[in-house]
């Protein structure tokens, strides 16, 4: 899998494919060099021989899902306490 391959699986390239693999299971022909980003780039091979004839089952799916979904409400808290820290620091 692509986590074999690069350093951060939540990175924007590899959370792109991973989620498009989630959302398209059946979609066993992707393009994902149009979805990688900066040094990624110089790790096409090794992306595209990573994810080669992998599908996801089900409880995959499901978990990775699970996954996504927890990393973007951990996000959205650290921006909403950046916001909060923003609107109290002020007066000191």
């Amino acid at each position: 899998m692509i986590a074999s391959v690069v350093s951060d699986t939540f990175g924007k390239s590899s959370a792109a494919i991973i989620n498009h693999m989630i959302s398209s299971p059946e979609d066993t022909d992707l393009d994902y060099e149009s979805l990688l980003h900066k040094e990624l780039k110089s790790k096409t091979s090794d992306i595209g021989y990573s994810i080669a004839n992998h599908t996801l089952s089900a409880t995959q799916v499901s978990k990775m899902s699970v996954a996504f979904k927890h990393f973007a409400y951990i996000n959205e808290c650290i921006d909403l306490m950046d916001e909060t820290i923003a609107i109290l620091a002020p007066p000191f």
